[in-house]
């Protein structure tokens, strides 16, 4: 279960990372789980054992991005300039601190001038979490250029 709370840890916390990766698809995928309320949606994965509510405003894009094969799940606003990634893996002895930095390192191999903000941990109801927050280029422009 530990090894469980870090990796949902890691996927909860990389809200900085856009998932679109210079794509300018901003259509929400269709579907039951795309559905959101104003106060968010509550998310269960494997059967129940691990359950979170998302934020308002953002829907599952999983469909686009991830499939059963690779166990990531996408959630992201409708711009893509926000994400929820969760990667429901094997037991690792790797710390958030490592996974973290190879999250950063994969989008920095797609996206160059990616620019990371904040890649420290957390503590949130007792569990340790790591907060990954990057910005990242779109269309191939600089982040924080229009």
């Amino acid at each position: 279960m530990r090894n469980l709370v870090k990796y949902v840890g890691i996927g909860l916390l990389v809200m900085g990372l856009a998932a679109c990766d210079n794509s300018d698809s901003k259509a929400p995928t269709v579907g039951a789980a795309a559905e959101s309320n104003a106060s968010g949606q509550a998310i269960s994965l494997l059967d129940g054992k691990l359950s979170f509510t998302l934020p308002a405003g953002m829907a599952d894009q999983s469909g686009k991005l991830g499939t059963q094969a690779n166990n990531m799940h996408v959630y992201s606003d409708a711009t893509g300039q926000k994400a929820v990634i969760v990667i429901v893996g094997d037991s690792t002895n790797e710390d958030l601190a490592v996974l973290a930095k190879r999250l950063e390192d994969q989008q920095r191999s797609r996206d160059p001038q990616l620019q990371v903000v904040s890649n420290k941990p957390l503590e949130i109801k007792g569990h340790t979490l790591q907060q990954l927050d990057s910005i990242i280029s779109a269309k191939g422009r600089p982040p924080g250029l229009p």
